[in-house]
């Protein structure tokens, strides 16, 4: 097909959540591929890794980050950068960022935090924000926030409900 021309949807299976990051690997490299034979030159990178241990709920199900890394390190080496999500707790300076142990998990990749916000139950604010910019900054990990109205299972986090402003 022409380059742009979309695929039919159809020739595209989709189906369950990989269950781990061997799984995910195979998922993702098959991506990668086939961005990378319609879009030369373009940059892909691992999604937001997100903190916080194993979690088996009814409705929420997640590896921890490092394991799931550690399982999926061949798709780390097939991307342009890796995404994490970090989350401050306190004045937005705290957000735990673990540089020395992403920069080794990342194997000289770029490190994007792609979801950096309050912790859950935590009032977002604008201030708390700025000190996280400065923070990963400080690291040069670019950081991108959710700019949210209407942040479903966290309300804390909204930008519009907790009318916030960055100083």
């Amino acid at each position: 097909m022409p380059l742009g021309v979309p695929r039919p949807l159809n020739r595209y299976r989709y189906g369950t959540a990989w269950q781990n990051g061997v799984e995910f690997t195979r998922w993702y490299k098959t991506v990668v591929n086939r961005y990378r034979d319609e879009f030369p030159g373009v940059l892909l990178g691992v999604p937001g890794l997100s903190p916080g241990g194993d979690v088996n709920l009814p409705q929420v199900r997640r590896m921890d980050e490092w394991r799931f890394a550690a399982q999926c390190a061949d798709a780390i080496g097939a991307s342009d950068w890796v995404g994490v999500h970090a989350y401050y707790v306190d004045d937005g300076a705290d957000i735990d960022l673990k540089p020395d142990r992403r920069r080794s998990m990342a194997r000289g990749r770029n490190i994007i935090i792609t979801e950096g916000s309050p912790a859950n139950g935590i009032r977002n604010d604008g201030l708390k924000l700025r000190n996280t910019y400065v923070r990963c900054e400080k690291f040069g990990f670019p950081l991108m926030a959710w700019l949210l109205s209407g942040a479903g299972a966290w309300p804390n986090a909204d930008w519009v409900a907790q009318n916030v402003r960055i100083p």
